[in-house]
């Protein structure tokens, strides 16, 4: 079959997937975190499967910027979606290039279920500049059946991945746990360090909270943020991205009363102090309260350090979550505008950051209730030709 034709069938086939995935209405089985992500199961061509499962995937404000050139029903080439970047707070991509590792990399082991293994080619046109962005691809993804191909049992959570910004408890990773974590995690492309010593927490912790407030007071970041939430359910479910108000604790009364105060969601409310305080203020006792940190660190700051930082993310995660323990990004710090850099310089210095090595992410890392499951795009939205 040829390339054009595989296409316009596979494009039919992903409307009546994505059709029979979201139209829950008529169906009272399938319960709601169900239609909030397509399933593999609901197609048959693999390269489709493949981006089934690696759209689950975390990423920078939940923005999902992904595109995909599918190539034939094994091959496809994953782009970054230039409409969906993060100018303010991200300008040199490097999180949005960790959200394409990440998706390549639960992509990946996604197929191991289905008895496949995968090649990745990471630039195969080169590195490109920002402003070549969305026009060349980030990776190549190859499929093979392989019956050598053992099942990850990171595929016990993989659909089922969630961020946690909800209170932790206070239970620290210990040495046995952390060995199973590794263990699990298998081979990796950067460091990934644990951080449970209380002095050095007592040092960190008041860092990575002042980072997410450079990050609120900031009018132009802050402004981005508001660009990406979405202020209801309505909003949340029809368009199936961006960050929330559930997904950051707040549920029940809290939750109305905020939903009215955000009405139309207005810059003067968003950037109203009171309300940035109370924020901060909340976010401040999770961060402060909590009993790991876990950093990656590369030995180089290269685009394919950027993307190799995602997939490592992915791998840290699953596992943890494997083992009960949520994570959560903190890496406000460690982002490149203008009025952060005198805090990420203090928080490099104090992490004893070697020249040439960069901090890829900061997280937070614990047990919490279970949070709340975000959506994702229809596959047929994130097609291109």
């Amino acid at each position: 079959m040829d390339r054009r034709k595989f296409i316009v069938g596979s494009a039919a086939l992903v409307t009546m997937t994505t059709l029979s995935c979201y139209g829950y209405n008529n169906s009272k089985k399938i319960t709601k975190d169900k239609i909030k992500r397509p399933s593999p199961n609901n197609f048959k061509e693999p390269i489709f499967k493949a981006i089934a499962y690696g759209v689950s995937a975390s990423n920078p404000h939940n923005t999902q910027a992904w595109k995909f050139k599918i190539l034939n029903d094994k091959e496809m080439l994953l782009f970054v979606d230039s409409t969906r970047i993060l100018p303010e707070t991200d300008p040199s991509t490097r999180q949005i290039h960790i959200g394409c590792g990440c998706f390549l990399e639960t992509a990946l082991i996604g197929m191991t279920k289905k008895g496949y293994s995968s090649k990745i080619d990471y630039f195969p046109s080169g590195e490109y500049n920002i402003l070549e962005i969305g026009e060349l691809p980030v990776a190549k993804l190859s499929l093979k059946k392989d019956i050598k191909t053992i099942n990850s049992p990171l595929n016990k959570v993989l659909l089922n991945r969630r961020t946690s910004r909800l209170k932790f408890s206070d239970e620290v990773i210990d040495i046995s746990t952390w060995n199973t974590i590794s263990k699990l995690i298998g081979k990796k492309h950067n460091s990934i360090q644990l951080i449970t010593d209380l002095e050095a927490l007592n040092v960190i912790r008041p860092i990575l909270s002042e980072g997410m407030k450079v990050e609120s007071y900031t009018y132009r970041t802050n402004e981005e943020s508001r660009k990406w939430f979405r202020e209801n359910d309505e909003r949340i479910a029809s368009k199936r991205d961006g960050i929330n108000l559930e997904g950051n604790g707040i549920k029940g009364i809290k939750k109305w009363f905020a939903e009215r105060e955000l009405k139309g969601l207005s810059s003067k409310a968003w950037n109203d102090k009171k309300t940035l305080d109370f924020t901060l203020k909340n976010h401040s006792k999770k961060v402060n309260s909590s009993s790991n940190i876990i950093i990656i660190i590369s030995t180089t700051n290269t685009m394919i350090d950027w993307v190799k930082a995602g997939q490592d993310y992915t791998r840290l995660q699953l596992s943890c979550l494997l083992k009960g323990f949520f994570m959560q990004p903190l890496s406000q710090v460690l982002q490149e505008f203008e009025e952060m850099k005198s805090l990420k310089s203090r928080f490099e210095t104090e992490m004893n950051v070697k020249e040439n090595e960069k901090i890829q992410m900061v997280l937070r890392c614990g047990k919490s209730k279970k949070p709340f499951l975000t959506y994702r795009r229809e596959i047929k939205d994130m097609i291109t030709e």
